[in-house]
């Protein structure tokens, strides 16, 4: 396990050779108001990164129906997983103390979704800002021929996933992990990775990061939840270890808004960067070639200008696929916002339950769509806009109505009689959606709509359950392997029915 004060007396070295303001800017998770990260009381303290990803609980929901049912073998990784992470935290505490694993397995499995899409296994992965260590965790039990490099600047976080590699290592007859720290301390010189057997994993401090990432090397690069955290200094580090690394048909994988268009004073206390990703990638010639708002967030791919990836969304008729001539991250962020409108509105007509439509002017049709979209964002030359959105009049069974309705002098008498529709879903297409969303919850009481869809426009879609089907994993939370016993038996039960 990694000594705190070697860890610090490193990082301090690394930053004597800065200048001063970029010193004190660098090799930290600079957003982290209370400065979790990088302090920690005992070793109990790190379990609770497990299930870091529970601030992402607002959106769980979403990430949930976007997954759907589990493949057997997604499950039996889920089973895995907490296993793995169970053993992590009796290493950690003997108490027994425990988080819910569910929103981090929710979020992983939504990555490797994509990942595995567009990377073969065995791979080679370079993860900037590991957190818990759980892409090491995936990439590892998908397939233990993984070759992976976690990168990491702030002290809690550096060392559980050095406690998580190290662990790894005990589940195999040869040594496989190496701590750069490890080496520096012992006067060592650094392992070669690109001499990396099958299954080797290693782990870098941020500032011994550029020295040591070997050329043209990685298949995947994951930014999970990361660069928008970045001081500039470190955001740029993360682009020249991207530059330098990426193998030519490799791909890079940032989850998250590619910019924040509000970059001053983050909780009143730091300045974020602010800077564009895409065009920071695009002048690297690393252009995005697979772009969707999906389990909640924007996930974008990138890849090298000429690799096979890059020529294979050239030719793509897949909406997904049609990024590469965008210049600006906001023009990626309102396409993709697009394409997922078409794809909710899709979702609500082919749900075809007791639907409210509530409207600006025009209601919610696709002139007022069109018209929203064209005023957001400078479309590419020649986009018309095509057949954009499934007519919601298509839906039989539905009441409309306008925000002057809702807001109004009749607002009491239309929540009334949205109320007795007790309607399945409802669709909000209004710049006042806060205030609409509000004045429904309140009329609706305990009827509950358990699924928001929103992203980008001021289009709300919400739902009284599931249209697609969550998997039953979800309904609890997973504490302890013994949490997922009653899935078990339910897909069991599912699978000798069929």
């Amino acid at each position: 396990m990694i000594d705190s004060e070697v860890f610090r007396t490193s990082r301090e070295v690394g930053r004597s050779g800065l200048a001063p303001g970029e010193a004190r800017n660098s090799f930290g998770y600079w957003i982290d108001i209370p400065n979790d990260w990088e302090s920690y009381s005992c070793p109990e303290d790190l379990i609770l990164f497990l299930g870091i990803h529970l601030t992402h609980l607002r959106m769980f929901n979403e990430i949930i129906e976007d997954l759907g049912i589990l493949s057997a073998g997604e499950f039996d990784w889920v089973d895995r997983y907490v296993n793995f992470y169970d053993r992590i935290a009796r290493l950690l505490s003997t108490t027994g103390h425990r988080v819910d694993l569910k929103h981090d397995i929710a979020e992983t499995l939504a990555d490797w979704r994509v990942i595995r899409s567009f990377a073969k296994m065995p791979c080679r992965v370079l993860d900037f800002g590991a957190g818990c260590g759980r892409q090491g965790a995936a990439a590892f039990l998908w397939n233990p021929k993984n070759i992976y490099t976690a990168i990491d600047a702030t002290l809690a976080a550096y060392t559980l996933q050095n406690l998580v590699l190290s662990f790894m290592d005990t589940l195999q007859e040869q040594a496989s992990s190496f701590d750069f720290l490890d080496f520096e301390k012992s006067l060592r010189a650094f392992p070669d990775i690109s001499k990396a057997k099958p299954g080797d994993r290693f782990h870098i401090p941020t500032w011994l990061a550029e020295a040591n990432v070997p050329e043209k090397f990685y298949d995947v690069i994951i930014a999970a939840h990361v660069h928008n955290e970045l001081s500039g200094p470190d955001f740029m580090r993360l682009l020249c270890v991207v530059e330098k690394s990426l193998a030519p048909d490799g791909v890079l994988y940032v989850r998250s808004e590619l910019t924040l268009g509000d970059t001053r004073d983050y909780f009143d206390a730091v300045d974020l960067h602010g800077i564009d990703l895409l065009t920071e990638l695009r002048s690297r010639n690393i252009v995005p070639v697979w772009c969707r708002f999906v389990s909640g967030y924007l996930t974008t791919v990138f890849a090298r200008v000429g690799s096979t990836h890059y020529k294979q969304a050239k030719k793509s008729k897949d909406p997904d696929r049609n990024f590469l001539d965008f210049d600006k991250a906001c023009h990626v962020s309102a396409r993709a916002g697009e394409n997922y409108l078409h794809r909710c509105v899709d979702t609500l007509a082919r749900a075809d339950g007791k639907t409210v439509v509530i409207g600006s002017g025009d209601s919610f049709d696709r002139k007022f769509l069109r018209r929203l979209v064209k005023a957001a964002v400078k479309l590419p030359k020649g986009y018309t806009g095509g057949d954009m959105l499934r007519d919601v009049k298509s839906i039989s069974r539905r009441k409309e109505f306008t925000e002057e309705d809702i807001l109004g002098e009749r607002r009491k008498q239309i929540l009334d009689e949205i109320k007795a529709f007790d309607p399945d879903a409802v669709a909000i297409a209004s710049q006042q959606y806060p205030l609409i969303e509000s004045l429904l919850a309140e009329a609706m009481g305990d009827r509950r709509f358990t699924l928001r869809r929103y992203y980008w426009y001021p289009v709300v879609i919400l739902h009284r359950q599931s249209v697609n089907g969550t998997d039953c994993v979800f309904d609890k939370p997973i504490l302890t392997p013994a949490d997922l016993e009653e899935a078990r038996k339910v897909k069991r039960n599912r699978k000798d029915a069929t």
